[in-house]
């Protein structure tokens, strides 16, 4: 199991992230307010509301860190074994800040039994709002669970399936060259065979940009031979960051859109452009095909942007945050950009 996979059993996120952290500080100091309004509302408001904030981060950002600190433990074990532990340390949190608490401010004017109050209140009001954090957070990953797999069936859907138009005119084109050009028929085969093989595999796993651009090329191959002069192909990829890790099967359905409804609809063909470069901290991709002009546009087949709305969802569901897709239409050129963070095999 990957550190993916293990994430993804782990119902509690990781809180040692930015984001996370402020959201941390952000409800801690909402509790703090409603614990202020609920106990006390005079001249003293905002010494009460400064002293229970600091008292209540402290336990927050404690509990947080003692959390994440044991994920590496927890990551293998049972839900219910995580929720325990996690429980068990906010409520060992809670009660050391408090003890802490009392020590600094009321050990010397306060008798036993106030002390004994103080702690006691602190963990039940910790022991309540732990069970709602937990029970929140092990909802919350369910859902992103589940849509992680609906994501992953239409992934699948969409790897194995070729258009049947492509498979038609790839074999028209094989049979056709098997006699005069029997050397490019057999490159043709291997190309279509890799890609049924990639199509089919059922894998989601990160493939490299330089993998993608390799399968990639292998299909504009097979539709240069069947469209010959009437496809010119532009590559910009001199920069492009090949170790990058993207989704796999981004780049093909992007292309074949490019081809499949701006350069066969168009009498006199077209031009797809393809670029990649590494953007600060994001692999920028970039497809640009020509369009067909508007008595063209009368023939051209409508698609339903199904491959479109599965590589969006991909992208915002592989990564935090999500990968961007960015459509325009320009007049006679139509292009899709697609950033993704910047992410490299781990050495």
């Amino acid at each position: 199991m990957d550190l993916r996979e293990q994430d993804e059993q782990l119902f509690l996120p990781n809180l040692g992230g930015v984001r996370n952290v402020l959201t941390l500080i952000v409800v801690g100091e909402l509790l703090a307010i409603l614990l202020v309004l609920a106990d006390t509302w005079g001249v003293d408001f905002m010494h009460q509301l400064s002293m229970k904030s600091l008292f209540v981060q402290w336990t927050v950002l404690g509990s947080a860190g003692a959390i994440v600190a044991l994920r590496t433990v927890l990551q293998n074990s049972s839900v219910t074994m995580i929720a325990c532990v996690s429980y068990a340390v906010i409520i060992l949190v809670t009660l050391i800040t408090s003890e802490l608490s009392f020590q600094l401010l009321y050990a010397v004017k306060v008798a036993e039994e106030a002390h004994l109050m103080f702690l006691g209140k602190n963990v039940a009001i910790a022991a309540i709002v732990a069970v709602i954090a937990l029970r929140y957070l092990y909802l919350q990953h369910q859902v992103h669970r589940r849509l992680i797999a609906e994501s992953r069936a239409r992934v699948q859907a969409l790897q194995s399936r070729i258009r049947p138009h492509f498979l038609f005119n790839s074999m028209n084109t094989i049979a056709a060259l098997v006699r005069s050009q029997p050397d490019v028929a057999e490159q043709t085969i291997e190309d279509l065979a890799d890609l049924f093989r990639m199509s089919l595999s059922g894998s989601d796993k990160k493939h490299t940009l330089g993998q993608e651009l390799e399968m990639a090329k292998r299909y504009l191959r097979i539709e240069q031979l069947r469209l010959g002069e009437r496809m010119e192909m532009k590559w910009d990829i001199a920069e492009a960051p090949l170790g990058a890790l993207i989704p796999p099967v981004i780049l093909q359905p992007l292309l074949e859109n490019a081809v499949y409804h701006g350069i066969e609809p168009r009498v006199n063909g077209g031009t797809v452009q393809f670029s990649a470069r590494l953007k600060e901290s994001e692999v920028v991709i970039l497809v640009v095909n020509s369009m067909p002009d508007e008595s063209e546009k009368k023939n051209t087949r409508k698609g339903h942007q199904i491959a479109i709305k599965n590589i969006r969802e991909r992208l915002e569901l592989s990564y935090n945050p999500p990968g961007k897709l960015v459509m325009r239409e320009d007049g006679s050129y139509f292009s899709v950009e697609v950033r993704i963070p910047y992410q490299r095999i781990k050495r």
